[in-house]
């Protein structure tokens, strides 16, 4: 994943940022009669070397994960 990482983090980014469906948006289609829409959430895992990386903020609408800087090789 360190290759991931590196193209990740090479324009400068540095979080992650995953974002449910906008409320509203759910709200306006689960009022027409008969949906059985479900609001469309993020997922809970992505994968595991995601997974490890620090959480900076957790809400039901957004996660930011920070982008660890990529460690020298050992």
């Amino acid at each position: 994943m360190q290759t991931g990482r590196r193209h990740l983090r090479s324009p400068g980014h540095n979080k992650l940022v995953l974002m449910s469906e906008p409320p509203a948006k759910f709200a306006a289609g689960a009022v027409n009669p008969g949906s059985k829409q479900k609001r469309l959430y993020y997922p809970a895992t992505i994968s595991k070397t995601v997974d490890e990386w620090p959480v900076l903020y957790r809400s039901e609408n957004i996660l930011i994960k920070e982008i660890p800087a990529e460690q020298p090789p050992r």
